[in-house]
This record gives C-alpha cells, structure tokens and sequence, in this order.
C-alpha cells in the first residue's frame, strides 16, 4: 500500500484492509500494525475467522480446473481502465463491455456474495453444539490438493492451517484464537497424528472451539 495503513487502526480500518490482510498483499510494517489490533479485538479476530472458513468453504466448493487462457490479461485490462484518467484530472468512464466479460462478472459475484454474507453471519446469534470428533490433523489445502500426509509437513505458507479430517472425509476447523490450542492449527508436527477433539461446535462456519484433545495412544 503506497501510503500504508491508516493509523490509529480501528475496526473500520481494518475491515477496510481485511482482504489485502488474508491475501498477504502489504508490506511488513502495514501487517504488523494490523496484527497488533487483531491482537487486542476480539470482533476483528471473528471476522477474520469467518472470512478464512468463507473463502476456504467457496473454494472447496468450486471445480478445480485450470483457469482460462488469457484470464490474467483481461482482468489487469478491466482493473487499468478504472484508473485510467483524462488530461485535466477527470476519470475517463470504463468501457462499457468490460461487465459483460463473464469470467470478470463471475469473480466480481463471488466478493459481492462474500460482502454479503459475511454481515449477516456476524450479526446472527450462532449457538455453538457440543460435539466430539476423532480423526487425523492434516494441512487443510495440502490435503485438499491430495499430498500425501510426509508431504503436508512441508506445506509451509501463511494461509496453510491445519485441520481434523474425519473418517468418512469430511473436515472440522479449529477457532485459530485459542491460544492454548494453536499448535493444532498451526504446527507442522502435529499433521498425521490421530486424535479425539472435544469441544464446542460452530456448524455455519464448521469450526470448533476446543475443550479438551485426546491422542489415541496418549495425550497430545
């Protein structure tokens, strides 16, 4: 960001900065700044939560195929005309086809159902369930992408959280603000182990609050 993030960081501020956050898209010092009051805020830790599950569960979701030859091109076209401007300082209007683009409008859907949703879901009283699950902690997108579990601990980026997989293949998320629990989210060498989980269960974002981990053959 040229002129970095504005200071002092409120909630506004960083609901304004959420996306170039998650994407890992600003410098060092901007990041910490806004670590510093993710830290200290509670509402801004859940929001960050629901948009990692919401973004993870849309693309969960989508066909993994390969993205169309000339995707990139057209998109940086249609981001250029926008800040395109006229001698004197007035902008020049987008061209008018750019919307009837349908990969451009499919992308700009996606981020309106993202805004969407994500307000919604953060005023609805969700009441967490009770639950115990046992399975095994993988990295959620390295096993997604189907690397076998030697691989995922080398599955290092930010965004590579890990995750209880169950049995029958489905996956519980972890509240990545527990502090007691954060090896679980976040440590390498806790992938490929078998546990039981006890906790408290988010079904809308199928994340669970953690009360107590079992290992099968001892304590984790």
């Amino acid at each position: 960001m040229d002129e970095g993030v504005s200071q002092p960081v409120t909630c506004r501020v960083f609901r304004e900065e959420l996306f170039r956050f998650q994407s890992d898209e600003m410098s060092e010092g901007d990041r910490a700044v806004l670590q510093e009051h993710l830290n200290l805020c509670e509402d801004c830790a859940g929001l960050l939560e629901l948009t990692d599950r919401l973004l993870a569960s849309v693309k969960e979701a989508l066909p993994r195929e390969p993205a169309p030859a000339g995707l990139e091109s057209r998109i940086r076209s249609a981001l250029a005309d926008v800040h395109t401007e006229a001698a004197g300082g007035q902008v020049v209007p987008l061209r008018r086809s750019w919307w009837k683009d349908p990969v451009v409008a499919a992308m700009a859907a996606v981020f309106l159902l993202a805004a969407l949703i994500t307000p919604v879901l953060m005023n609805r009283d969700i009441v967490p369930e009770p639950a115990v699950f046992t399975g095994t902690i993988v990295d959620f997108e390295c096993d997604q992408a189907g690397l076998p579990l030697e691989m995922q601990r080398n599955c290092r980026a930010r965004d590579h959280l890990n995750a209880l997989k169950l049995d029958e293949g489905d996956y519980v998320h972890f509240n990545i603000h527990q502090t007691g629990y954060r090896n679980l989210v976040s440590d390498l060498d806790v992938r490929g182990r078998r546990v039981t989980v006890h906790g408290n269960l988010h079904p809308e974002i199928r994340t669970l609050e953690i009360i107590g981990v079992e290992e099968l053959s001892g304590r984790l």
